[in-house]
C-alpha cells in the first residue's frame, strides 16, 4: 500500500454524527431506553407561558407542553405543577436533533397500550410468524395491571381542578396533595401511598411478620413513611425525616428517626428494624405475656383475684391501640 499509493491516507474520511449515533454518545440512551410510550421521572425547572421544562436523569431536557399537562383545558402551567417538583410522565416524542423529548401528563396517554406507541425503527422488527394471539392475551393483562397502577397514580400525584367547586361551593381552584416519587431500587422500597402498602401487607400475611416496607410520606417530600409488621394485624408506621437529598427524587444521605441518624436504608434495617423485632420476640418469650386482647385479660385477672383475694395478678398484652406497644395489666382490689 505504501509503495503503490505513499502519500494516501488509508483511514476513511471521517463521517460527521448526527441522528441516533449523536444522542447515543451525549446522553447514553437508545431507543430502547427512551422511547414513546415509557414512564420517566423528573424535576420541573421552569413553568413557561407554551409549557413546563423538566430535566431528566441524565440531564435529559424535556418538555411538556401546556396542552398535555392535563386531559382537561388548562390555562397556566403553575395550576398543574411546581417548580421544583418531581412528576412522573410518559414520553410522546423523542427529538434526536434537538437533544430533547416531549412528554404527556395526561391520563388518556397513560391509559394507552404499549403496541399503540409508534416503534423506533432501529429496534429488532417483530417476526413474521409473531404470535399474535398470544400478545393479545399478554397485553390485556399488562393493561389490566397498568389500569390498577394508573388509580394508585390518580391518588399519589396532584391535579387541579379548574373551574371546579370547593367544599365551600365558591367555585375555586382546588388543589389535591402530592406523595413525591424516590428513584430507589431497594427491594423494600415502594413508590405507593398508604392504602396500596397496608394491600400489599395484608396480602402477605403471615410472612410479613416482622418484615417493613418504606414508602415516601404524604406528610412533606422530605419524609419517608416505614410500615412495620408488629404482629399479624398490627402495622407501626413510623415517619423518617430525610436530610442532605442528591435531588428530589433520590432518597436521604441521612435518614432520621427521633434523634438517631442512619445513612442508608440497609442500614435503618439493620439497626432499627432488626433490634425492634428482636425486642418483640423478648417480650412474647416472657413468662407473664399472653397473646390476649386487653379486655379479655382484664376478666382473666378478675376471675384469679376472686379465687384468690390475698393474691396480686399481672401480666403483659399487646396494646391494641398503639401497635408496638405492650401493655402492663394488674389488679390490686377488684379493679384492673
Amino acid at each position: 500500500w505504501e509503495f503503490r499509493l505513499p502519500f494516501a491516507d488509508p483511514r476513511a474520511p471521517m463521517q460527521r454524527l448526527t441522528g441516533d449515533k449523536l444522542f447515543q454518545l451525549i446522553t447514553g440512551e437508545t431507543d430502547q431506553s427512551l422511547r414513546p410510550g415509557k414512564e420517566v421521572t423528573g424535576k420541573v425547572l421552569r413553568n413557561g407561558d407554551f409549557g413546563s421544562r423538566v430535566k431528566l436523569e441524565g440531564d435529559i431536557p424535556a418538555f411538556i407542553p401546556l396542552r398535555n399537562l392535563a386531559d382537561e383545558h388548562v390555562e397556566s402551567a403553575e395550576d398543574i405543577v411546581n417548580v421544583g417538583q418531581v412528576v412522573t410522565a410518559i414520553i410522546t416524542e423523542v427529538k434526536k436533533e434537538h437533544m430533547c423529548v416531549d412528554m404527556s401528563l395526561k391520563m388518556d396517554d397513560f391509559s394507552k397500550s404499549a403496541s399503540s406507541w409508534e416503534r423506533p425503527p432501529s429496534l429488532i422488527p417483530i417476526d413474521n410468524h409473531f404470535d399474535d394471539k398470544a400478545a393479545v392475551a399478554i397485553e390485556a393483562k399488562k393493561n389490566k395491571d397498568r389500569q390498577k397502577r394508573l388509580e394508585e397514580m390518580r391518588l399519589m400525584t396532584s391535579t387541579t381542578k379548574i373551574g371546579g367547586v370547593d367544599d365551600a361551593g365558591d367555585g375555586t381552584r382546588k388543589q389535591v396533595g402530592r406523595v413525591s416519587r424516590r428513584a430507589c431500587a431497594h427491594p423494600a422500597f415502594r413508590n405507593a401511598n398508604n392504602a396500596s402498602v397496608e394491600r400489599e401487607i395484608k396480602e402477605g400475611g403471615e410472612g410479613m411478620i416482622g418484615e417493613a416496607l418504606i414508602r415516601p410520606s404524604s406528610k412533606s417530600s422530605d419524609s419517608l413513611a416505614i410500615h412495620w409488621v408488629v404482629r399479624s394485624g398490627s402495622v407501626k408506621v413510623i415517619e423518617v425525616i430525610e436530610e442532605d437529598k442528591d435531588t428530589e427524587a433520590s432518597i436521604g444521605n441521612k435518614l432520621k428517626i427521633k434523634d438517631e441518624v442512619y445513612e442508608s436504608i440497609d442500614e435503618l434495617l439493620g439497626r432499627y428494624i432488626a433490634p425492634m423485632n428482636d425486642y418483640v420476640e423478648e417480650a412474647k418469650s416472657h413468662r407473664k405475656f399472653v397473646e390476649m386482647s386487653e379486655d379479655d385479660l382484664d376478666d382473666k385477672l378478675k376471675r384469679e383475684k376472686q379465687q384468690s383475694p390475698k393474691g396480686v395478678f399481672y401480666n403483659l398484652c399487646w396494646m391494641e391501640m398503639h401497635p408496638g406497644y405492650l401493655s402492663l395489666r394488674f389488679i390490686l382490689s377488684s379493679t384492673v
